[in-house]
């Protein structure tokens, strides 16, 4: 069977981009029967003359069309749609790229389930930091459904999808949003979807594109595209259930989230009188996906949607820009910050050794950091660590076999650090494959009462170390004192202020205090559930002999870290600090399978078993218990 596919590729302006893009799908056409269809739509920049050049200088099949004048990015799809040779269609925008197999995969995925449309996950990358945010392309279990009602359904890239669709239905043109009326229609009414989980593709968020531009007139166009969606739709047997998710995810999101990335009433004003207008038909209030968003938000948020919504849909837009303009500085005051506030440099983190050296600390500590190829988080993550305002006693530094410059970095800055405190290298001759290999070396090889073990591409708070060993100054029987954790992108800016949603499963209000308390205790009450220790940089652990542990840790692949901390808390005290010192930089070098997930939630139940036998979980519990599972084998798609 010949595999036969069919890319297009619309481009405007985009002349720093487009060869990446290309670069990114050339190389994995073998074996297929293939053409790239690249529609220029009046480039105002030379990216018609790079693309020429590139034609020259590669032996493969592109079909190079130029519109003569701007005719806008849904014309162009539907013309290349119209000139395309074979059943499926990929559709790439020219800033963006695919991971490596890509159409491997897709094209597999879409012939074992003869599908109809075929998505992957897409990663979003900020074009400026390089940091990635993975998105699911299904919202639950494989289906249209699930498929519909994510943040970027309607994007037609992450997709592989028949001919016959795209043509029964066409992107808008005239309009943004084109993609909206046009995918969002296929899904609803196509008769089988399909999942590839090993293909990615990368959607580059760049200053200056379509989707990031300021607020105008022309961005309204999302509601005009709705309203073809919804009328393609109307003899859908799930009519009304598909218009729900889709006002929500399109309409109301936009109108929640948008508005607020710019202050000024003179914008928002006439902007939120014409959307609130244009939007009324869709009674956006009594959405039910709006209304189950109400019922999980926090109470400030809920607070500040519901009467910002009233407002913008009640006809009062100056009230609503109010609203706008309080969200605008709240985000740019408090979750937009950087942590990381300058370019840290070799003189910065010797400085800080030396300060350190004279700080105070009743209680010793070693902090050890793990590292594999961070050689350029190295720098900055010595100086969090140095420049603390409690005594750090000893520094470890592990390297498993770096590839990247890492020991160059190390073995440079070490013989200045050894001035001002005691130093140990440990080098791996071979990579160990497991962080808990690293994490025992570094516990078996520490001299002091406690380990920091501070994972080499975080950061921190100057005052997380004192912050958290100051309980076990008055009681040595903590094991572990931990703290808040926040999310960091590369550069250092804050994108998730804190962990505790994600800890506290079940809305306990038990992280929203400081607390010690005893580690049984706290396993059968708190952490029988889920791990409630997010990172092991945001903690301290007293030195012991933990060689029984790490013997059956080495048999878990996945959650090794909560059997870990679940076995350190048996022997002692927990102790936790409310606020969030511990940066966990998230920068898109783990991308997990559903291959993983699986054996990840396999880990998770072996766990609970292991604590099922030592405490006996009450009925309560097991329920509990059974609720989570079930939300995870629906969130990781488990069972397909």
């Amino acid at each position: 069977m010949k595999k036969e596919i069919s890319i297009i590729i619309p481009c405007f302006n985009t002349a720093g981009y487009i060869r990446k893009c290309l670069d990114s799908l050339i190389g994995q056409l073998d074996g297929f029967v293939y053409e790239i269809i690249l529609v220029d739509d009046a480039s105002a920049d030379n990216t018609a003359e790079i693309i020429e050049k590139y034609i020259n200088e590669h032996d493969c099949n592109i079909v190079f069309i130029k519109n003569e004048k701007n005719l806008g990015a849904g014309a162009s799809r539907n013309k290349a749609v119209r000139a395309a040779k074979y059943g499926y269609i990929s559709s790439i925008d020219s800033d963006d790229y695919i991971s490596d197999g890509f159409y491997g995969e897709m094209y597999a995925a879409a012939v074992k389930s003869d599908a109809d449309v075929t998505a992957c996950d897409i990663v979003c990358v900020d074009a400026e930091t390089d940091g990635q945010i993975l998105c699911d392309a299904f919202n639950g279990k494989v289906s249209r459904y699930s498929l519909i009602s994510t943040g970027l359904a309607a994007s037609p890239c992450n997709k592989l999808i028949k001919k016959e669709y795209l043509i029964k239905y066409p992107f808008a043109e005239g309009i943004m949003n084109e993609d909206v009326a046009s995918i969002l229609a296929i899904v609803a009414e196509c008769e089988r979807v399909a999942y590839c989980e090993n293909a990615r593709y990368y959607y580059v968020q760049r200053k200056g594109s379509v989707q990031n531009s300021v607020l105008s007139f022309k961005r309204l166009d999302i509601i005009k595209a709705v309203d073809i969606f919804e009328s393609r739709i109307k003899s859908n047997p799930d009519y009304e259930k598909l218009l729900d998710i889709v006002v929500f995810n399109q309409i109301i999101c936009f109108a929640l989230y948008v508005p607020a990335k710019e202050r000024g009433l003179v914008k928002h004003v006439p902007f939120l009188r014409k959307f609130g207008k244009l939007s009324k038909k869709y009674n956006l209030t009594e959405n039910k996906s709006y209304q189950k968003l109400l019922g999980i938000s926090p109470r400030k948020q809920k607070m500040f949607f519901k009467y910002y919504m009233r407002c913008l849909c009640g006809g009062f837009p100056l009230f609503a820009s109010a609203f706008a303009d309080m969200a605008y500085f709240y985000k740019k005051y408090s979750s937009n910050r950087y942590v990381i506030k300058k370019k840290i440099e070799r003189r910065d983190v010797i400085a800080a050794a030396e300060k350190n050296a004279g700080a105070r600390g009743g209680v010793t500590v070693t902090a050890a950091i793990p590292n594999y190829n961070y050689a350029d988080f190295l720098y900055e993550r010595l100086y969090s660590i140095l420049y603390q305002d409690y005594k750090i006693n000893e520094l470890i530094i592990l390297d498993d076999c770096s590839t990247d410059n890492s020991r160059e970095v190390i073995d440079e800055i070490v013989p200045e650090l050894s001035k001002h405190i005691s130093v140990k290298k440990i080098y791996n001759t071979e990579n160990s494959g497991s962080p808990f290999k690293q994490w025992r070396k570094a516990i078996e090889n520490a001299e002091s009462d406690y380990i920091w073990i501070a994972e080499a591409d975080d950061f921190c708070d100057r005052k997380m170390l004192s912050s958290i060993v100051s309980p076990i100054e008055s009681d040595r029987e903590i094991v572990i004192s931990y703290a808040d954790t926040a999310f960091i992108d590369r550069s250092g800016k804050v994108i998730v202020k804190t962990i505790k949603p994600e800890i506290d499963l079940m809305r306990t209000g038990h992280w929203n205090r400081d607390f010690v308390n005893d580690g049984e205790s706290e396993i059968k009450n708190y952490a029988f559930l889920n791990c409630t220790i997010a990172n092991v940089s945001s903690a301290v652990i007293k030195k012991d002999d933990y060689s029984d542990i790490f013997g059956e840790v080495g048999s878990f692949r996945q959650v090794g870290d909560y059997y870990f901390y679940l076995s350190v808390m048996q022997r002692g005290k927990v102790a936790f600090k409310n606020k969030p010192l511990n940066y966990y930089r998230m920068h898109g070098t783990n991308v997990t399978s559903t291959t993983k997930k699986q054996q990840h939630f396999d880990e998770l139940k072996r766990v609970h078993s292991i604590l099922d036998a030592k405490y006996g979980f009450t009925p309560e519990q097991k329920e509990k218990l059974e609720e989570r599972y079930r939300v995870l084998t629906d969130a990781w798609k488990l069972g397909e």
